[in-house]
């Protein structure tokens, strides 16, 4: 009589449809919150690397419109691109890297492919290769990822052969970009760390160690002057 009277219970239990919309709804409920936190940081996300974007083109612009650059303007050149990002760093991590890049040699044309002509010239032709005239990073070190490499050597030496050839970069590094002889161009990179807007620590902390966002600017031509080195101090002109 017990087992009859159970198994009838079960089967009443079986057929009963009461609350399976709540509780299909409370399994899928963390799925759906999952989703939408997703879709807001992904959007997120992507207009941050648009900011970042933003803040290199206008640092190269600035730059390439000034006809002094010193430290103190690439700071402060810096400190505003840092302004576009503001509100998507994490902790206003946010760094900047300005490098000049010219020309060794006026006569030939940076990363172009030689000529069967200028083969024909055999050891006595000169070489051009573009090399870094000055490169000042701005903010927390590392954010940009740089791709050249930079160094200045002893207070007070010019530019000579020696320091071209130290700071000479590999053309692949300019994407295929080619400056004729005795040009300039100047590349900003700029690189944040990802700020989670939802989710909270958890998820910052997880983006904030996947998710450096880094872009390096076209190059752009010194609109009035080519800047030049100044040996005693370091500054450019």
């Amino acid at each position: 009589m017990m087992i009859r009277t159970l198994l009838k219970k079960i089967c009443l239990f079986y057929k009963n449809i009461k609350g399976v919309a709540l509780l299909e709804f409370a399994l899928i409920l963390p799925t759906l919150i999952t989703l939408l936190f997703g879709t807001v940081e992904m959007s997120n996300l992507v207009y941050a690397n648009q900011k970042n974007q933003s803040a290199s083109v206008i640092a190269s612009s600035l730059i390439a419109s000034l006809d002094r650059l010193d430290t103190t303007e690439i700071t402060n050149i810096g400190n505003v691109a840092s302004n576009v990002v503001d509100g998507f760093a994490q902790n206003g991590a946010f760094g900047v890297v300005v490098t000049i890049i010219q020309q060794s040699d006026s006569s030939g044309t940076a990363c172009a492919k030689s000529s069967d002509d200028e083969a024909d010239k055999g050891e006595d032709a000169k070489s051009s290769f573009p090399f870094v005239v000055y490169s000042q990073s701005v903010g927390q070190a590392g954010l940009a990822k740089t791709r050249f490499k930079y160094d200045r050597g002893a207070a007070g030496s010019d530019v000579d052969e020696e320091y071209m050839n130290r700071n000479k970069i590999d053309c692949n590094t300019l994407d295929g970009f080619t400056f004729a002889g005795g040009e300039q161009i100047v590349i900003v990179e700029t690189g944040i760390t990802y700020e989670a807007l939802l989710g909270g620590k958890v998820l910052a902390d997880v983006i904030n160690n996947t998710m450096g966002i880094s872009y390096r600017s076209a190059p752009t031509f010194p609109r009035l002057f080519k800047f030049r080195l100044l040996p005693d101090n370091g500054l450019i002109l």
